[in-house]
């Protein structure tokens, strides 16, 4: 496999670019915290969180079109409103899985986090600092999506335990490509407004990795084991 080439200069750089750059994780720093706020008042709503359990594909069903809302309105303050109902509806359908874990692996959702945290840090610097040019990345990941979330549905059908811990695995390695792919959009392919797209990118990226690792911790401290 050739080296990456060098990237090419943005097509805006200097104050516009650190705008960007500051705003974006500006707002994922609150999207991610509003998650845990909802994931936190669902859990101790007990009305709440028996919604989430009995009506998960209404919710996820929901949450999709709340992210295309997102994508497809161009107005800021309606993007952010889609965003913000979006960011909503996943804390909601988090809820009853975060309690989950945390009843079978006490410190579990912790560790993940701290981990997730770790590992995005890490590849977000490597991203923003490297003169590579990732974008020849964006193929092989969506095919690679694809082909998990085939893979992922299969699974369902089979539950096999051993065949998920492999997809978590998968998964780690395939959103830890994600970050570094949507963070290097953040040097030339996005323009100066495009912070919430790529605060939904970016979001979903960190989301996919912390459930991954979460489910791989869990197993590994009796978790997943547990069911067999």
């Amino acid at each position: 496999m050739t080296s990456p080439s060098v990237a090419i200069s943005p097509p805006f750089a200097g104050a516009a670019r650190m705008t960007l750059i500051r705003r974006t994780y500006a707002l994922l720093t609150v999207t991610i915290l509003w998650t845990i706020v909802v994931v936190a008042g669902a859990i101790a709503t007990p009305a709440v969180l028996e919604l989430a359990v009995a009506h998960p594909f209404i919710i996820m069903l929901l949450s999709i079109g709340a992210l295309l809302g997102t994508n497809l309105v161009q107005a800021q303050p309606l993007k952010l409103a889609w965003l913000a109902l979006f960011i909503t509806l996943m804390g909601i359908s988090l809820a009853p899985v975060m309690l989950m874990y945390n009843t079978r692996a006490p410190g579990v959702i912790s560790q993940a986090a701290l981990l997730t945290g770790s590992t995005f840090t890490v590849l977000t610097l490597y991203a923003l600092l490297s003169r590579r040019d990732f974008s020849q990345l964006g193929g092989f990941l969506t095919v690679g999506l694809w082909v998990l979330l085939a893979t992922s549905l299969l699974n369902m059908f089979f539950h096999n335990e051993t065949a998920s811990l492999w997809l978590a695995g998968v998964t780690v390695f395939l959103f830890s490509g994600f970050i570094v792919y949507d963070t290097s959009k953040l040097k030339g392919n996005l323009g100066p407004n495009d912070y919430i797209t790529a605060t939904v990118s970016l979001y979903l990226d960190v989301l996919n990795l912390f459930m991954a690792l979460l489910r791989i911790l869990s197993f590994f401290q009796g978790g997943g084991r547990s069911r067999n």
